[in-house]
């Protein structure tokens, strides 16, 4: 299987999927939810423009590493440096360009799929990492590294694989804001979720409020749930509450404790609220549970 691969700016690498192998990734029962089109790499790319008026067929993202450029959708310029990219929708007229002074090295791929819109829609405006992120950076060019080569290669086996690839890389740049990388987060909101966590978790046999979830965390009551609900769907207390289900669903799990200590354990006193709380979060009773996988225990 033979892939078309162009030059273009010095140093620049382009791969183009054939007509017949992109209709083999659209058909196929792995690869038709997410794959790629069109990837390339172009370092230093002076005088790098493009200009589509009537759109690209597929999503396009674009993951500036260095130097600066511009993408204008809908009449609006916005600045891409280094650490930032930007995914295009299908369809949408565009132009793109590389700084005069300054132009931009970037890894670009078109992509499209069932899932494409998942993973591209609403991110048409500039989205940043941290620079000074490296681990989080080059592990993002490290993928980029492998999908381009497994396209390049080109078997059968490798561009089912490409598929879980991209659906990997498009998801550490869709998420890049809200999951731990590392251990690094990049921005104030998953760190509070993460300091309350680990104050809940700390403190999971107690009786705990909001207010003293929020001294620990460093924050309002209001912020603290105004975040909670936007990251994590409920609200901290809501959260707190899983937490000691999952944490008791954990202890059933590797030790012989009996379901009125695990209750003590994650901080419920009345067995019998327990077990609503229990059968609400897992489908069904406690007991039930246990009995369902005590064959661990043996």
């Amino acid at each position: 299987m033979n892939l078309q691969v162009k030059d273009g700016f010095k140093g620049s690498r382009m791969t183009v999927l054939p007509a017949a192998v992109r209709t083999e990734l659209e058909t196929g029962c792995l690869t038709s939810s997410l794959y790629v089109t069109d990837i390339g790499c172009y370092p230093h790319a002076a005088h790098h423009y493009r200009h589509r008026p009537s759109g690209a067929e597929e999503y396009i993202l674009i993951y500036c590493t260095g130097g600066e450029g511009w993408i204008e959708i809908g009449g609006k310029r916005q600045i891409l440096r280094s650490g930032s990219f930007f995914i295009i929708p299908p369809g949408i007229p565009h132009s793109y360009a590389a700084s005069e002074n300054d132009p931009w090295s970037i890894y670009w791929i078109h992509f499209t799929g069932k899932l494409a819109p998942h993973f591209g829609d609403g991110m048409d405006s500039v989205h940043e990492t941290k620079v000074s992120d490296s681990s989080r950076n080059s592990r993002l060019l490290e993928i980029f590294e492998e999908l381009y080569h497994i396209l390049e290669l080109g078997s059968r086996d490798g561009l089912e694989y490409s598929s879980s690839i991209l659906m990997y890389l498009l998801g550490s740049f869709k998420y890049i804001k809200t999951i731990p990388d590392g251990g690094a987060l990049d921005s104030a909101e998953p760190d509070l979720i993460e300091r309350c966590h680990h104050y809940m978790m700390e403190n999971i046999e107690k009786k705990i409020s909001v207010a003293d979830i929020c001294e620990y965390a460093g924050c309002s009551p209001s912020h603290c749930t105004t975040v909670f609900k936007r990251r994590c769907g409920v609200p901290p207390m809501h959260y707190l509450r899983e937490l000691r289900i999952r944490t008791a669903v954990h202890l059933m799990e590797v030790s012989g404790m009996k379901i009125n200590q695990i209750c003590n354990k994650v901080g419920i006193e009345d067995p019998y609220h327990f077990s609503r709380l229990f059968r609400k979060t897992m489908g069904i009773s406690p007991r039930e549970y246990r009995r369902r996988t005590s064959h661990t225990l043996q």
